[in-house]
């Protein structure tokens, strides 16, 4: 009775001990990956609206700037006609992601480099040095237009 209690409860544990490791891995494979993963998880989650979710894949840092999770996505979707990314640059613990955004309010694509972090072994977007990086993609985007007369 003893013994069989024994490998009874060694099984147990064995199992317990396999599934550990998965138990937070949900979180950890939907905000994971790649840099270049990360983006296009950063643009899907925008994109269906997930606030939470976009609101994981950025730094630390950037968490920090955000007041309202909702207006990282508010308005994303009527926004953006379509989208592409590209193979990451990574140098150490920073990668540069090409982007071209498709905005359905300008004829021209918007093309940008994402910035990523890594944080705790998890990349992770810098939002203010992507949003310096597109701030130049638009001002080059408006050195081509000329004011109405």
């Amino acid at each position: 009775m003893k013994t069989r209690l024994f490998s009874t409860a060694a099984v147990i544990v064995l199992v317990i001990a396999g599934l550990l490791p998965l138990a937070g891995c949900g979180k950890k494979t939907e905000t994971g990956g790649g840099p270049d993963t990360v983006v296009v998880k950063f643009f899907e989650a925008s994109l269906a609206e997930d606030a939470d979710l976009a609101y994981e894949l950025l730094s630390r840092e950037s968490r920090g700037e955000v007041e309202d999770k909702k207006e990282l996505v508010e308005g994303f979707s009527e926004s953006l006609d379509s989208y592409s990314v590209g193979h990451p640059d990574i140098s150490g613990d920073k990668a540069r992601v090409p982007v071209t955004l498709k905005l359905k309010a300008f004829e021209s694509e918007l093309k940008f480099d994402m910035i990523l972090i890594t944080e705790d072994g998890a990349w992770r977007i810098s939002m203010p040095e992507s949003e310096a990086e597109m701030e130049k993609a638009m001002e080059e985007i408006f050195k081509g237009i000329e004011p109405p007369d």
